[in-house]
């Protein structure tokens, strides 16, 4: 007999109010459902049929049942009772379901309440997608045709040149949170004139203000702990007294403005911050501190100065000056509600019209159910309902959560609803999961006049040191600012069962690689070391189906997979996309498209290697060359060459002919059905490594199949087109889960997946990976935060952060890495008897934080990682406790970089192979002319250059060869010198010069301004350019554009040119050494004056710093201005001269 603990006995036995139990992960949360149905059903409290179980998914519904039976099977063996067997027989239709089968279950029965017919088909996920996307480009069309000017003013806000799918993304984004809310039309209506609304734009006010006040008070603490340090600091007795002095004096200084900061922000709203910063390493105090190990100045001295530096240019925000940014974007946002609201109301009625609904209806259907005729049928529901229960409550929607209020009975204090879940590892906000709901209760219930919370945090799943480990990390990074939960010691895991067990800390592995290796080769290092520890575990006796690698998106599966099968490891690999790149499919499809379409080469070709048709590379060469024709199955089926080939020729041709003829009179889930038994599709593919994955693919097309032909579609070519549109449209699915229990195979899985599993050996792989955050970069749709938009200057085509945006950034961020802090809440849950973590540092270990002293990282410290290595690694590598193991891994020479061989065409003659002479001809064939080959028709001003150079004395000759040689390009590096810096400067400096006219009105500050604004947009695009990059960016424009003698040449200048190819006849400018060679190149900028052309040529070079003179630069780009010029003049039959305009000196006219 199962023995409870008080908490558990509590939460089975409690009742007369709503109960919410909070349950940690491994507190059996599921045998306390299961004991508490049962015990009501024997105390005849209610019978099976009197409750409404809620499960989260299809699976849980049926392990809840079986377990309830056989709980009351064990009961009515021990003391039998005819009601109890009653109660067993009656289980099968019990509501015990998904919260989405019951509402289908509403719908079926009730239908008629609502005006439903009974005959409603349901849409399948991609057709829904389908059918959405359709009435969103048909509304849209219909506003682009009424030209309103506030959508036209969206449109260039949201979509690019190209197209505008950015907009039909933004409308969907925006009816999916919509369809989430229990009144869809009331949820957008609420937004309608929020922009103009002056409660609202308070709000957002006070929000910004909220930011801005916590940021100030960090840096308020971060200086008194600063002094503290100080005042610690070790130093060294000769050390003089300035150095000292300097440092306290700056600190001291800095301090007064803040705290003076604070007292007119809390009282005014506003606050000034005059200049101030702190000393910096160079100062001998700070200097002598590093020495003894204590580094001030970059753990406290840099923050600090940027920090204040930030707030220092601080936008200070007054209610009017909200009022002026945002109201010119009321219009943009009442035309994009309009366009949902058109949406939601067409797609319904295009639905309705053919009987259909999607799973988005299902809820709301019920909601509209369960309120008609003033409630009548949830009156008849709260009757026959003794009790609700709901399971993993901290995923419910706001939907389900009306839902569930109209099926209970009575108020919190004396209701039916008794909730089960763990708001820690409330995971799917992605899926509208309203966290908040389970938080509210739980803070509002055991009150007066409210609910019962019962706290379950007995853990009889992991072993000691797995808790242990997890509560010193969740109590040092989770609470209610970052978490939206205090970690107390009511959250805290505690063994469920004090048993003697072995020693099991939690593995560290940390591995320092090299920084020259990119993301991909980390990501095969870290496979790697993880195979050894696989190999490791299973010569101690661990099965591979005890061994589970989890992490956070998908881990280089393709590598994973080749890593594993190269060392014999079993392994199978839950992905969410992949399904269509999988051999088998591949194959199905290339067999579909060549019944379909046979001059299809690459899928012929394919198709006749497979080893049920036994086509040989050779033998596939000899029919393509026998045959003049244009297509491979034109050439098989004329040719009449080797006996051997036209024997299996016969074979494939006449399959293919039979099939095409089943084609014809089948549908496509037969007919791909009569593919696997016509070529025994299903056992070839069951016989490769991972075949019981692969037969659980092909069984899946057929599933595709049927949902193809579900949606009125019955031609082979339309599905075949319907899987190219998926693929299109990045539709991918996941591979079929095929792995049995009895299969001993290393699996490999997502968090999410593993939610509510557990496994013995758990490694938790990938932590450096970053999170993926989203922000507001232009318009953005939330369900707390509703419709958010970035300002938007229509007329100069530019957009920045608005004071929403960056109010509803903040609110993102930490909103994004509290859900994150849940993922490794449940990763590190998983396991039962040994945690490991690998750590993958690049070049060095640092750390995000300090933990040494084993102190609790900061609310904004922490809301600035980034990725879980973040948040885990300090704790992990630095708590020293013996709970946690670190066990340093090294990396074996030459396992970080594998290196390919190519074998040249030597090395292919020389081992002679039987090749087909005519092949053999091709490979090897020399071309006579080589000389001729080595002359280049176009060439560039560069290499034109270089020909005319005088190579100085001592200069060593570059070979250029065909051999390998891959390194990490130029324009990953940081250097300003990159060349991707000196192009992108070049762009900008297009986009720019298109400004002119609006530039040259405006004084140096507002010009500044602009250039700033246009910088910060365009870069926007290009995730490489550091902050220094495009500080550099906007000081090389600012200087441009303030230099004299470009002002003389632009204000008198008739047009300006940008970016221009030419390609002009070397012989036409004095260059060729060969005739008809031509050069070719792009003037950076072409000035148009009445009588002649000025170009100006942009350099990035340094200057500064060199001893190079103005001659000096003339000189080294005299070659290349020669020839634009030469080519201007010819082209435009004027006179062309040049200037040169460094940024880091100034304009030299070229003579």
């Amino acid at each position: 007999m199962v023995k409870f603990t008080e908490a558990q006995s509590m939460a089975i036995n409690t009742k007369g109010s709503d109960i919410l139990v909070s349950a940690a992960a491994g507190s059996g949360k599921t045998a306390v459902l299961v004991e508490r149905i049962k015990q009501n059903i024997i105390d005849g409290n209610y019978s099976i049929d009197e409750v409404f179980v809620s499960t989260f998914t299809n699976k849980s519904a049926k392990d809840m049942k079986d377990k309830i039976e056989r709980a009351l099977r064990q009961t009515y063996n021990e003391t039998p009772n005819p009601r109890l067997n009653e109660e067993i027989i009656k289980l099968n239709d019990a509501h015990i379901s998904t919260l989405h089968s019951f509402c289908l279950y509403l719908i079926q029965t009730h239908y008629n309440a609502i005006g439903l017919p009974p005959d409603m088909r349901t849409l399948g996920q991609v057709e829904t997608e389908i059918r959405l996307q359709k009435n969103i480009t048909n509304i849209l069309e219909d506003f682009y045709i009424e030209a309103d000017e506030d959508f036209l003013k969206l449109d260039q806000f949201v979509t690019s040149n190209k197209d505008n799918s950015e907009l039909h993304k933004l409308v969907t984004q925006l009816y999916h949170v919509a369809i989430a809310t229990k009144e869809p039309l009331e949820f957008l209506n609420s937004m309608v004139d929020q922009y103009v609304t002056e409660e609202k734009l308070e709000e957002i006010l006070e929000s910004y203000r909220a930011v801005i006040g916590r940021k100030l008070k960090k840096l308020d603490r971060d200086l008194y702990i600063l002094k503290t340090e100080y005042d610690n600091a070790e130093r060294d007795e000769e050390l003089k007294e300035k150095a000292i002095d300097d440092a306290y004096e700056k600190l001291s200084v800095m301090h007064k403005y803040v705290v003076q900061a604070l007292e007119s922000f809390s009282t005014e709203g506003s606050f000034k911050l005059p200049a101030a910063k702190l000393v910096t390493g160079a100062n001998a105090f700070i200097k002598g501190a590093a020495a003894y190990g204590n580094d001030l100045n970059d753990r406290y001295n840099k923050p600090a100065n940027a920090l204040f530096q930030e707030l220092s240019k601080v936008r200070q925000y007054t209610l009017e000056d909200v009022k002026n940014e945002l109201a010119p974007l009321n219009g943009m946002n009442n035309q994009l509600i309009s366009i949902a609201k058109e949406v939601i109301a067409e797609y319904r009625k295009d639905k309705q019209s053919a009987n259909e609904m999607d799973f988005n209806d299902y809820e709301h259907y019920a909601l509209d159910i369960l309120t008609a005729n003033d409630s009548e049928i949830a009156e008849r529901y709260k009757e026959q309902f003794k009790e609700i229960m709901i399971d993993e409550y901290q995923d419910i929607n706001r939907v389900q959560e009306a839902i569930i209020q109209l099926l209970k009975s009575g108020e919190e204090d004396d209701g039916n609803l008794f909730m089960v879940g763990d708001v820690k590892q409330s995971i799917y906000r992605f899926r509208q999961a309203a966290p908040d709901l389970f938080i509210d209760k739980s803070e509002r219930f055991n009150s007066p006049d409210s609910g019962k919370l019962i706290q379950l945090n007995r853990n009889f799943r992991s072993r000691a040191e797995i808790l242990d480990a997890t509560n010193l990390i969740f109590e040092n990074i989770m609470d209610k600012n970052l978490g939206e939960i205090e970690y107390t010691d009511k959250e805290k895991l505690i063994k469920g069962v004090e048993a003697a067990e072995p020693e099991s800390p939690v593995e560290v592995l940390p591995v320092i690689y090299d920084k020259s290796l990119k993301s991909l080769e980390a990501d095969e290092l870290e496979i790697k070391q993880i195979v050894k520890l696989v190999q490791e575990l299973y010569k101690k006796g661990a099965a591979y189906q005890d061994i589970v690698i989890l992490n956070r998106n998908r881990f280089a599966p393709d590598v994973m997979r080749h890593e594993f099968q190269k060392a014999d490891i079993p392994i199978s690999i839950d992905v969410n996309k992949g399904y269509f790149e999988t051999f088998e499919i591949l194959t199905m499809r290339s067999i579909l498209s060549l019944i379909d379409n046979p001059l299809q080469d690459d899928h012929l070709a394919g198709v006749m290697r497979l080893p049920m048709f036994g086509f040989s590379e050779e033998e596939i060469a000899q029919i393509r060359i026998s045959s003049e024709e244009k297509y491979l199955y034109e050439a098989l089926i004329e040719y009449s060459g080797d006996e051997q080939i036209l024997r299996k020729i016969e074979e494939f041709t006449g399959t293919f002919k039979e099939l095409k003829l089943h084609a014809k009179y089948l549908s496509v889930p037969e007919l791909i059905a009569e593919i696997f038994f016509e070529l025994n599709i299903l056992e070839f593919f069951s016989g490769l490594p991972g075949g019981s994955a692969r037969r659980a693919n092909l069984n899946g097309l057929i599933d595709r199949a049927l949902e193809f032909q579900s949606m009125n579609n019955t031609s082979l070519y339309q599905f075949i087109s319907y899987i190219d549109f998926l693929i299109a449209e990045g539709k991918d699915f996941g591979e079929e889960g095929s792995l049995e229990n009895t299969d001993d195979a290393v699996r490999v899985m997502t968090i999410h997946s593993s939610k509510g599993l557990e496994f013995k050996h758990v490694i938790y792989a990938d932590l450096k990976q970053n999170f993926t955050l989203t922000k507001v970069s232009r318009v953005y749709v939330h369900p707390k935060l509703g419709i958010v938009f970035n300002t938007f200057n229509d007329e100069l085509n530019y957009h920045y952060d608005s004071i929403h945006g960056i109010t509803a950034n903040n609110f993102l961020n930490i909103e994004q890495l509290s859900e994150e802090l849940r993922l490794i809440y449940v990763a590190l849950t998983r396991a039962e008897e040994k945690l490991y973590l690998p750590l993958m540092f690049k070049g060095e270990e640092e750390y995000k934080y300090d933990f040494s002293r084993m102190e609790k990282p900061s609310f904004e410290t922490r809301a600035e990682l980034r990725s879980a290595m973040d948040f885990l690694a300090p704790v992990l590598m630095q708590s020293n406790v013996p709970y946690i193991e670190v066990k340093e891994t090294k990396v074996s020479d030459g396992e970080e970089t594998e290196r390919t061989g190519y074998a040249s065409l030597t090395d292919i003659d020389a081992l002679n192979a039987d090749i087909i002479p005519e092949v053999r001809e091709r490979l090897f064939y020399t071309y006579p002319n080589m000389d001729d080959s080595e002359v280049t028709t176009k060439e560039s001003v560069t290499s034109i250059k270089r020909r005319n150079e005088t190579i100085p004395d001592g200069a060593l000759y570059v070979s250029h060869t065909s051999e390998v040689n891959l390194r990490e390009p130029n324009f990953l590096g940081d250097s300003l010198e990159a060349p991707l810096f000196g192009t992108i400067m070049h762009e900008m400096m297009m986009h720019i010069m298109h400004q002119w006219q609006t530039l040259s009105v405006m004084d140096d500050t507002a010009r500044a301004a602009y250039i700033d604004t246009l910088i910060d947009n365009y870069s926007e695009n290009h995730e490489l350019l550091s902050s220094t990059h495009i500080k550099k960016m906007k000081e090389n424009a600012v200087r441009f554009f303030n230099d004299q003698t470009m002002n003389e040449l632009l204000n008198t200048q008739q047009g300006i040119h940008t970016e221009l190819p030419f390609i002009m006849s070397q012989e036409a400018i004095g260059y060729a050494e060969h005739p008809e060679q031509i050069v070719q190149g792009i003037i950076d900028c072409l000035l148009e004056y009445e009588d002649r052309y000025i170009i100006i040529d942009y350099k990035t070079d340094r200057v500064k710093g060199t001893n190079l003179t103005i001659e000096n630069l003339a000189e080294r780009y005299s070659t290349q201005m020669d020839i634009y010029t030469k080519s201007a003049e010819v082209s435009l039959g004027k006179p062309v001269t040049a200037v040169l305009y460094f940024f880091d000196y100034g304009a030299i006219p070229v003579e």
